[in-house]
């Protein structure tokens, strides 16, 4: 990957990481469910990023973490903090969907936006 796409990359990743970490820090008005699941949300996502960037000081990011191929370039464009190449994503979600393809099985990770204030109960 070039260089200069790499760093692009880990500044995307940094600014990421400070955004996450300002969310985290903000009260939340009332500690509720959703509030907390809104939590565990930032949580998972921040440790992704912090993970890929303690691969960029590894000198691993961009390497698959099951089999150490290269990530597909479009891949962390799109997915900055991916751990593994498309056909090792591939393999797991199948591993955990009970081996069924993307059509058969209703991802939820698809049909649900972690941004959206609706989805956590918070709109007005």
């Amino acid at each position: 990957m070039m260089s200069t796409k790499v760093n692009t990359l880990q500044h995307r990743l940094e600014a990421e990481q400070k955004q996450l970490l300002e969310q985290l820090r903000n009260n939340f008005d009332v500690a509720n469910e959703a509030q907390e699941a809104k939590r565990y949300v930032l949580r998972e996502h921040l440790r992704e990023v912090e993970y890929a960037l303690h691969k960029f000081e590894l000198g691993t990011y961009g390497l698959c973490d099951v089999c150490g191929q290269p990530i597909e370039p479009e891949r962390l464009g799109a997915l900055p903090q991916a751990s593994l190449c498309l056909s090792c994503k591939t393999r797991q979600a199948k591993r955990n969907t009970g081996g069924k393809t993307s059509d058969q099985f209703y991802c939820y990770q698809y049909h649900f936006d972690p941004e959206s204030e609706e989805n956590w109960g918070l709109s007005r």
